[in-house]
């Protein structure tokens, strides 16, 4: 790749500059103040075609440059323009290609070189040394590791190793637990507590239906007590009926002895009837002696007569009474029985003595149902009955509805009894196993304390849901501990064998660098040349990420300590650095830019290093080289036979 033309139309005050630029070394001479300097930053802008890329003493005109560069490359010439630039024509890196190939200022030093060289050995071993290590550390990050690769335990990882250790430790001692319980027989008492206690529960639910169906029996009893008792004579109707009664008690009594009288003077009138027939037929026949006797039957059976009417009346006045009475009863809701109406009155006490047996029968009844519904429900003994029965009925709805019941239940006392006997049973054995269990169940909360102290949820991933009441439940929990303490270990020694491939990678891209360095590389080789072989070798310190140099008395110098009085050496030091390094990052042939690049070195050095550069464009490379000394771009020009461009000149 060489440069063939250079045509700068403007930039800033810098305007009609164009040179057809030779093969080999190139001089181009510029006294001071004469635009060499706008001209290279022209030149650079070109070749990357930004601003960003320069540093900033080589961005003194604020605008993009107008012209071009011809290139020719092996494939074919191209125009390299400011919109068009170099570096994305042959896919370069712009910083590289600056640092490289571009020397301005008499400063052949690379700036942020150890980042430099480390790019240059990406682009030579085809990795990232940047990102490589930020890979590394994100994948320790997540491995949780130190760098030395071993867990970290500190707060804002959660304490890792801590963790691990701790859950260890738990499942281990859990797993020994397990064995010795298990030759104790806890797991069958277990078994049978369980069973158990899986009885008990539905036995409850079964008691707590049967009492609701109880309960439900009472509040039925109960209002169809209340529906009878409303359907009676009222207490005081009752108390009425008996006055009554013993207000017409005599009239019952007085009517059998009139019908008595009655029977009496109808016989008594029928016989002196009789007596007068006889008395008269006695006198027809007799006489006078029959007459007195008819006489006195006459006078019998009038008085008779009489008094069988006045008894009939009685007797009549007395029934229309009872009528009454009868009625009267009827119309209180009593039901009379007899064969008539002296003897269904006569019956009335006993009907009244019935009914208020029933009374009574129905109050005790309703009274000992709320009694059982006011205890169980602890209704208050100061409402009455109706609202007692209402709230009674609006508690069982709310049972049966935690229990899901909806369809009337069928109260089973023998069965009540069944279940009462064998929960006392249970309740017992349960006691018995619970004595037997305690310690065991102490050693269970032991380990579900040590268990709720590691953080599953930060280190895998969820919460740890799980009760730990059963050698069942702590086999589960092993189970846990296995999947936590996998989970910190399958991260680490993932990461950690990640962290290990990466360090590989990092250590090839590390023999790379020193492959660009080293005693037996083109950077020493050359830069032994130069200083006439008093210094046999050039390295690069990975820990300061700083060049070095070896002389024959495999003495160290750094450029930055033992070199600095020494600019000469130190231009020619990286002066071999960019020859070697643009052999390095391009392969083939190339220009090489040059702002007075040497005008610290002595005359001898001087023209060793001319000589170098001859030797290099004898490689194929081509040197353009800027410069305001006058003898140099002379020098350059004999040492070449090409005649040196005097800035101002025009194609």
């Amino acid at each position: 790749m060489r440069i063939e033309e250079i045509n700068i139309q403007r930039y800033g005050p810098l305007s009609g500059v164009g040179w057809e630029i030779d093969d080999g070394i190139q001089a181009i001479y510029g006294p001071n103040e004469s635009g060499k300097t706008l001209a290279v930053e022209a030149l650079m802008k070109m070749l990357v075609g930004s601003e960003r890329y320069l540093p900033d003493d080589a961005n003194r005109v604020k605008e993009k440059p107008e012209g071009f560069i011809m290139v020719r490359t092996d494939d074919g010439k191209k125009k390299v323009n400011y919109d068009n630039p170099l570096c994305e024509q042959i896919d370069i890196d712009p910083d590289d290609l600056l640092k490289t190939l571009v020397v301005r200022n008499t400063d052949l030093q690379i700036d942020d070189e150890d980042k430099f060289y480390e790019r240059v050995s990406d682009k030579l071993s085809g990795l990232w040394t940047e990102g490589v290590r930020r890979i590394e550390g994100k994948l320790r990050e997540i491995g949780r590791l130190t760098k030395t690769l071993r867990l970290k335990d500190n707060a804002p990882m959660n304490y890792p190793k801590t963790q691990l250790n701790d859950a260890k430790k738990l499942k281990g001692d859990i797993e020994d637990y397990i064995g010795r319980a298990e030759e104790e027989g806890i797991k069958s008492i277990e078994s049978k507590r369980l069973s158990a206690e899986s009885e008990k529960v539905d036995l409850k639910r079964e008691q707590r239906v049967l009492k609701i169906g109880r309960l439900e029996e009472c509040l039925s009893e109960a209002k169809g007590a209340m529906t009878e008792l409303s359907e009676l004579p009222s207490s005081e109707d009752v108390s009425g009926l008996r006055e009554e009664l013993g207000r017409i008690g005599g009239i019952t009594g007085d009517s059998k002895s009139i019908e008595r009288n009655i029977e009496l003077y109808k016989i008594f009138t029928i016989g002196s009837v009789i007596g007068s027939l006889i008395s008269l037929i006695a006198f027809l026949f007799i006489g006078n002696i029959s007459l007195i006797i008819l006489g006195v039957f006459l006078i019998s059976s009038f008085f008779s007569g009489i008094l069988y009417q006045k008894e009939n009346s009685k007797l009549s006045d007395s029934a229309q009474d009872i009528e009454r009475t009868i009625r009267f009863v009827q119309r209180k809701g009593v039901e009379l029985e007899g064969r008539n109406q002296t003897e269904k009155l006569e019956n009335l006490p006993g009907t009244l003595d019935g009914i208020d047996n029933k009374r009574n029968d129905f109050e005790r009844k309703i009274d000992q149902n709320l009694g059982i519904l006011k205890d169980e429900f602890e209704i208050s003994e100061k409402i009455d009955r109706l609202e007692s029965i209402d709230k009674a009925e609006k508690i069982l709805g709310e049972k049966k509805a935690e229990l899901e019941l909806s369809e009337e239940i069928q109260y089973d006392k023998e069965r009540l009894k069944e279940i009462e006997k064998r929960l006392e049973e249970i309740e017992g054995n349960l006691d018995e196993w619970n004595e037997a269990l305690s310690k065991h169940e102490k050693a269970l909360d032991g380990f579900s304390t040590r268990a709720n102290e590691l953080d599953f949820n930060y280190f895998a991933g969820e919460k740890i849901d799980l009760e730990i009441n059963n050698l069942e439940s702590l086999e589960m929990l092993v189970e846990e501990l296995s999947r936590f303490v996998d989970e910190i270990e399958d991260v680490r020694d993932c990461s950690k064998c990640a962290v290990e491939i990466f360090r590989n990678i990092e250590s090839e891209e590390e023999r790379k660098i020193s492959e660009l360095f080293g005693e037996d590389s083109e950077t020493t080789r050359i830069f032994e040349e130069i200083t006439g072989g008093r210094y046999e070798k050039v390295g690069y310190d990975q820990d300061k990420g700083e060049i070095y140099v070896e002389n024959e008395s495999e003495e160290v110098f750094y450029p930055s300590i033992e070199l600095s009085g020494s600019r000469g050496t130190v231009d020619q030091l990286y002066l071999s650095i960019r020859m070697a390094l643009a052999q390095e990052v391009l392969e083939t042939g190339s220009f090489f830019l040059l702002d007075d690049a040497l005008v610290f070195s002595d005359n001898s050095r001087t023209e060793r290093q001319h000589e170098i550069l001859n030797s290099f464009s004898e490689m194929g490379w081509q040197v353009i080289y800027f410069t305001s000394n006058e003898d140099i771009a002379d020098s350059l020009g004999d040492l070449t036979g090409n005649q040196y461009i005097k800035l101002g000149e025009r194609l």
